[in-house]
């Protein structure tokens, strides 16, 4: 009989008293700390107390100042004074290449049995919820809809998190995401986008192989771009 899933979150941290929805998860012995502040968000992974260190926003500075004419980036995104929104999606890509390969599965596997204990008792508790406002006796269409939709997107997070990815790099499935999203906000094309991923990659993770590819069809499944 598979082991029921539980909330690792729930279970080791010491903060007891965390929002419903919110992941906390750190390990004294390592370090590893990882949090996600709602069931439908990319988890923050990191490791020990630095946050965002000079040498951090040197990395970040440099890589986006120099590559903004090649990825076609306009003023609204690639200058320093607005580039703060790449910078807060390139942050964690940083973190997690800190990491070592072992660590980053640990943290995906911890992540993604919470996560999915969480969603399983959220779609279960809306799924009570809507029958109780939307039934034979009463319609309350206002509240449905709302409802309806986050149980739309519960259901659509667990239906990916169910496909158990392979690899120490699953995480970044993830915490890409958000990065080809603020790209793809430029109108920029399919190719370009592979090419920035690509600048990023090498520049957070110059030792390792990895294929922009993979993650731009990941996100073209869930947005159906």
């Amino acid at each position: 009989m598979p082991r029921k899933k539980q909330n690792r979150g729930k279970a080791f941290s010491k903060r007891i008293h965390n929002p419903p929805e919110q992941f906390y998860y750190a390990d004294p012995g390592t370090g590893l700390v990882i949090t996600s502040e709602n069931l439908a968000l990319t988890p923050f992974v990191k490791k020990g107390s630095a946050f965002r260190t000079t040498e951090d926003w040197e990395l970040v500075t440099e890589l986006i100042n120099s590559r903004c004419a090649k990825w076609g980036l306009s003023e609204s995104l690639g200058s320093p004074k607005n580039s703060k929104r790449l910078q807060d999606v390139i942050f964690p890509i940083i973190f997690l290449f800190r990491l070592s390969s072992e660590e980053r599965s640990k943290a995906y596997s911890l992540w993604r049995e919470s996560q999915m204990a969480e969603l399983e008792a959220a779609i279960k508790g809306l799924d009570a919820a809507i029958e109780a406002i939307w039934n034979d006796d009463i319609r309350l269409p206002d509240p449905y809809y709302y409802l309806k939709s986050w149980h739309d997107t519960y259901t659509i997070t667990y239906k990916y998190m169910k496909k158990e990815r392979k690899g120490p790099n699953k995480l970044v499935y993830d915490l890409v995401l958000p990065l080809i999203g603020a790209l793809r906000s430029e109108s920029l094309s399919w190719y370009k986008i592979g090419q920035a991923l690509d600048d990023v990659f090498i520049t957070v993770a110059p030792d390792e192989s990895i294929d922009p590819k993979h993650y731009i069809d990941y996100y073209r499944k869930i947005y159906n771009g």
